[in-house]
């Protein structure tokens, strides 16, 4: 008689116990996948908004020390914080000359801010300049912190864009510890994208990546 080489009988039936643990699996997977899609943008809207450490002024400070790297968003908030009467005068970073503007084919990056200072209304001798090439956050911290050892008890509020004041406050607290208490810092916003939907657009997802990046590696320098 030939024996049938298939079995349905018990010894060949997933246990209940195992039955249980791949629906317990699947669920937690599906319960996953769901919590991700619904919470995704929340938590990225969170994560952008905790780079974000800028505060706004309630009082006037004495000088406003303008970060480079974004002339055409920092600037212009440092010049509305002037007309609103936040600050008296306006401090410029000395930022490295690309080759372009050493070969006269565009203008260096305090030139290009001065000029947006004094079409937003801010007066020349309101503007001053710092002294010290700059290539970084670091070098900024560490330029005005040569300015306050000539002004010990001035107010400074530092302006940056919003995605870059986390860095760099803590970039300025470690590089001028001994000033760090009178400065304020000051968040412009980003065009274009912002920490609310920096994610939807590949600028933003490069700009916020890239600082996010940037903040590990200096929490260890």
């Amino acid at each position: 008689m030939q024996t049938d080489r298939f079995h349905d009988g018990p010894l060949n039936r997933p246990q209940p116990s195992r039955l249980w643990v791949l629906g317990l699996g699947c669920a937690l997977l599906v319960t996953l996948a769901v919590v991700t899609l619904t919470w995704r943008e929340s938590l990225l809207a969170a994560a952008g908004r905790w780079m974000n450490v800028g505060e706004r002024l309630d009082h006037s400070v004495d000088y406003t020390f303008v970060l480079g790297g974004n002339p055409k968003t920092r600037v212009v908030m440092a010049a509305a914080l002037y007309r609103e009467g936040f600050t008296r005068r306006i401090l410029l970073p000395e930022v490295e000359v690309p080759p372009e503007a050493v070969q006269g084919l565009a203008l260096p990056e305090r030139e290009v801010a001065r000029r947006i200072l004094l079409a937003s209304d801010v007066p020349l001798e309101a503007i001053v300049d710092v002294d010290g090439e700059v290539t970084s956050t670091r070098d900024e911290a560490r330029a005005l912190g040569r300015f306050l050892d000539q002004h010990p008890e001035a107010e400074v509020a530092v302006v940056t864009n919003d995605y870059h004041t986390r860095r760099a406050r803590m970039l300025f607290e470690r590089q001028v510890p001994g000033h760090s208490r009178r400065l304020h810092f000051v968040a412009a916003p980003t065009r274009g994208f912002g920490p609310d939907n920096w994610w939807k657009l590949n600028n933003g997802v490069n700009t916020y990546v890239t600082e996010f990046a940037k903040l590990c590696r200096d929490a260890f320098r």
